[in-house]
């Protein structure tokens, strides 16, 4: 059985000391961020879950201000289909896992708010979402073992020749881990393909036991 693995989360948008109520809330800072990044780490826990959204600071931008300042925790951030191209992504990835020490994880999301995604200029809706998100993590995951250019003919992206220079292969080898959560079949065989973890919301062990078991065909859901 593989080890249990504890994550925090870094509230960007801020935080509250008395849930819904105003007069308690944090407003996001930097000085909030160390102090969740200096506790979390101190406390033990191996993530640091950084949130995306339009309410949230940059993620990867914060991701490296965590890594900085911190020596151990491993910033989880959120690799969303059709917001970079990942020829690009798959340098700033390999990138900061060379410079952080091989201390950086990615978060698969696909299914999040649709308005806030049609707003940022994705068109796709969440199912085409699901196939760019394989289409890019399998770009990725080449660019990172591929001896030589690689060539990539697909539904979304087309890539002919592209390669990595200089080419700083993830520290983490053959690449950092992959998270990806959501229970709809779409979620499950993507997970299945190319995900390390796949997580669930918080629930009984036993409710957890029966989505694992269940058949992806019935999967519904994020």
């Amino acid at each position: 059985m593989r080890p249990l693995e504890f994550g925090w989360y870094l509230p960007t948008h801020g935080d509250t000391t008395a849930y819904g109520l105003m007069e308690a809330q944090i407003a996001g800072s930097p000085e909030l961020c160390e102090r969740v990044v200096a506790a979390a780490e101190h406390a033990g826990f191996e993530y640091l879950l950084i949130p995306v959204g339009s309410v949230c600071w940059e993620a990867w931008i914060t991701g490296a201000f965590m890594a900085a300042r911190s020596s151990r925790i491993k910033p989880l951030i959120a690799a969303r289909p059709g917001y970079i191209n990942p020829v690009l992504m798959a340098k700033m990835i390999s990138t900061f896992d060379q410079m952080s020490g091989g201390r950086i994880c990615i978060n698969l999301i696909a299914g999040q708010n649709e308005s806030e995604v049609e707003a940022e200029g994705v068109r796709q809706p969440k199912e085409e979402r699901y196939a760019l998100m394989e289409e890019e993590v399998s770009i990725l995951k080449a660019l990172w073992t591929t001896r030589g250019p690689v060539h990539f003919q697909g539904r979304f992206h087309t890539i002919s020749g592209a390669h990595i220079r200089p080419r700083p292969r993830p520290l983490q080898q053959p690449f950092p881990k992959f998270y990806l959560g959501g229970g709809s079949r779409q979620a499950w065989e993507v997970s299945a393909k190319h995900s390390d973890v796949h997580l669930f919301w918080g629930d009984l062990p036993e409710r957890i036991a029966e989505n694992i078991a269940r058949d992806p065909a019935d999967g519904a859901g994020a």
